[in-house]
Parts: C-alpha cells; sequence; structure tokens
C-alpha cells in the first residue's frame, strides 16, 4: 500500500529540493532525469536507486516505489521507453522497465531497504535495465 498522497506532494515540494545538490553525489541517492508525457518539459527527481546482480551476470537498477507505481517520474519513463540515470556524477541510460508488485518486488530488495520499506507498506519496485554510459 502505498503512502497517503499528501506525502508525495510534499516530498515534491520540500524535500526533493533539498537532496538534489547531493542526490546524484552519494548512493544509494540518484537523479532520474526524464520528459514530461503530455507536457516534453525536461525534470530531474532525486530517487533510491540500488544495483542487483542478475543470474546472466548483467546488472538491474531497482528503484523502491514507497509512493506507489503511479508517480509522475515512473509514467513518464514507461511513456518514452526509459529514462537518465545520474549516480555519482555518471550518466546511465536505462530502459526494459519492469514493475513488479507484492512479494517479489520487496524480495528484490537488499536486506535493509527490505525491511524498511516493507514496514513503510511499500509494495512497487521498478526494475530497470542499464544500456550505457551518456
Amino acid at each position: 500500500m502505498p503512502l497517503p498522497s499528501a506525502i508525495p506532494q510534499a516530498a515534491k515540494r520540500w524535500f526533493n529540493p533539498r537532496i538534489m545538490p547531493v542526490a546524484e553525489r552519494f548512493p544509494p541517492f540518484a537523479v532520474v532525469e526524464h520528459v514530461g508525457r503530455r507536457s516534453g518539459r525536461a525534470f530531474r527527481t532525486p530517487v533510491v536507486a540500488m544495483a542487483r546482480r542478475r543470474l546472466d551476470g548483467g546488472v538491474d537498477v531497482v528503484f523502491a516505489l514507497p509512493y506507489g507505481p503511479r508517480v509522475d517520474w515512473v509514467r513518464n519513463g514507461e511513456a518514452a521507453g526509459g529514462f537518465t540515470l545520474v549516480r555519482k556524477g555518471v550518466r546511465y541510460r536505462l530502459d526494459a522497465l519492469r514493475l513488479v508488485h507484492g512479494p517479489e518486488a520487496i524480495a528484490l530488495l537488499p536486506w535493509f531497504p527490505r525491511y524498511f520499506l516493507g514496514a513503510l507498506g511499500t509494495e512497487d519496485v521498478v526494475l530497470a535495465r542499464p544500456h550505457h554510459v551518456v
């Protein structure tokens, strides 16, 4: 169950502008650069992003969604077929977005975020595949 809708609105107005100066430099924070699906405007959204090694040796990026799967950056990324992730000053193009829900989603997270986000009622994550540095 996502957090109440007032919380993401408060985060967008208060928390996001304050965390943005450090988000792209200090993991697990990162910045998603995406384009509005209707407005065509460029947006930057701070997120928590975690790498997860796949069985084939590749890497996926996991984004927990405490505000639920209908947040703007996820919807914009789905509409555009991907987005850019900035972490430690390096830009990565991510695509192959896949929304995962329920116990399978929480199992994709490392132990501490799994515990913490599970306590918040988070049930959704997005998996994305990094393809190259841009």
